[in-house]
C-alpha cells in the first residue's frame, strides 16, 4: 500500500465516501479543503498501488488550548465545534510558522478531525496492513512536536482499538442517528513512564535536538520523507529546484558536523552508483527515526 500527503483536491472524494459527523457535507468540504490548501490542516491518503483505490485517509490540525479545552469541557462535539468556528471566520488551526511559538508556550493541541479506512474487519487481511500503514503516516504527520494534548472522536465500538493506541475515554456525546459518538483523548500529564509504546505515547516522547536545521531545511526534509521529488518539493514551497538542492547541501553539512558516519560511503558502495541519492537515502532513514529534527 502507498501513503502520500493529502492534497486539497483529494478532500472531496474522501468526504464523499466518509462524511464527517455533526456538520453538513458542504461545510466540511469548504473548511477542510481550505485548511489543507492553506497547510493549516494536514493529512495522508492510503492507496492500493494496483488499482489506485483509496483505502483510507486521515486529516488533522494543531490548535491552541483556548479552541479545544472549552469544547472538551462542554457538551458540544469537538471536531464539529472547530469546523463551525472555522466556517464563521475564526482561524482555529495553526499555520506551520505558528507551531513553534505554541510549543514554546506549552500550548499545542493535536486534533484528529478524521481517520477512516476501508475495513477494520479482523478476517480481512488488508485490515492489519492498513493499520500498519496508517500508523506510519500518523507518526510522519505528528511525531516530534511538543504536545499538550491529543484528541480524536470515534464510536463507542471503537474503544478497544482506541485504547490500544493510547487514547483514553473522555466522554460520550448526545446520541444521534450516527450512533453513540465518543471523545477520546490523552494529555501529557496522563502519560506515565511505565506506559507501553502506544501510538499516542510516541507523540509525547522527549527529544534532544542535535542538528538545529533551519526552517526551510526542515520543510525540505519533511516533504522528502513523503517521497516527493525535488521538483515537487519546490512547487509546494514556491521555491526553485536549485534552492531545494542548496538546502540539501546545508542539511548534509549539519549531519557531517554531528553524524559524520551517515555521510561516509559504506564499504560495499558500488562506485558506478550515484553517491548523492545513496547519501540522501541514509539521511532520510535517520530522520524517520528522529522526526523531531524536522519539526519547528
Amino acid at each position: 500500500m502507498q501513503i502520500r500527503l493529502l492534497d486539497h483536491t483529494d478532500v472531496r472524494a474522501c468526504l464523499a465516501r466518509w462524511p464527517m459527523h455533526g456538520v453538513t457535507s458542504d461545510l466540511a468540504l469548504a473548511v477542510v479543503s481550505r485548511g489543507v490548501a492553506e497547510q493549516r490542516l494536514r493529512g495522508a491518503l492510503i492507496r492500493d498501488p494496483a488499482n489506485g483505490q483509496v483505502l483510507g485517509y486521515g486529516v488533522s490540525g494543531f490548535a491552541r488550548s483556548e479552541h479545544t479545552e472549552r469544547l472538551v469541557d462542554s457538551d458540544a462535539p469537538l471536531v464539529a465545534g472547530h469546523l463551525q468556528a472555522e466556517a464563521a471566520g475564526k482561524r482555529v488551526y495553526l499555520k506551520a510558522d505558528e507551531l513553534g511559538d505554541a510549543q514554546r508556550q506549552g500550548d499545542l493541541q493535536l486534533v484528529v478531525l478524521a481517520y477512516q479506512q476501508h475495513t477494520f474487519a479482523v478476517d480481512d487481511p488488508r485490515s492489519h496492513e492498513l493499520l500498519d500503514v496508517g500508523h506510519a503516516a500518523y507518526r510522519l504527520l505528528h511525531e516530534g512536536y511538543t504536545l499538550r494534548g491529543v484528541w480524536q472522536e470515534g464510536n463507542e465500538s471503537d474503544a478497544d482499538w482506541m485504547n490500544a493506541g493510547g487514547y483514553l475515554f473522555k466522554r460520550r456525546y448526545a446520541a444521534s442517528e450516527h450512533g453513540q459518538r465518543v471523545l477520546y483523548g490523552t494529555l501529557r500529564h496522563e502519560i506515565s513512564p511505565t506506559w507501553p509504546s502506544h501510538t499516542v505515547s510516541f507523540l509525547f516522547r522527549q527529544h534532544e535536538r542535535r542538528l538545529h536545521l533551519s526552517r526551510m531545511q526542515r520543510c525540505v526534509a519533511e516533504l522528502a520523507l513523503w517521497h516527493l521529488s525535488d521538483e515537487q518539493v519546490a512547487r509546494r514551497l514556491s521555491i526553485s529546484t536549485a534552492t531545494v538542492r542548496r538546502h540539501w547541501r546545508g542539511i548534509f553539512e549539519r549531519l557531517e558536523d554531528s553524524h559524520a558516519h551517515l555521510m561516509e560511503a559504506p564499504a560495499n558502495f558500488d562506485p558506478v552508483l550515484k553517491r548523492g541519492p545513496e547519501k540522501r537515502g541514509r539521511v532520510l532513514e535517520f530522520l524517520r527515526v528522529n522526526l523531531h529534527e524536522v519539526r519547528p
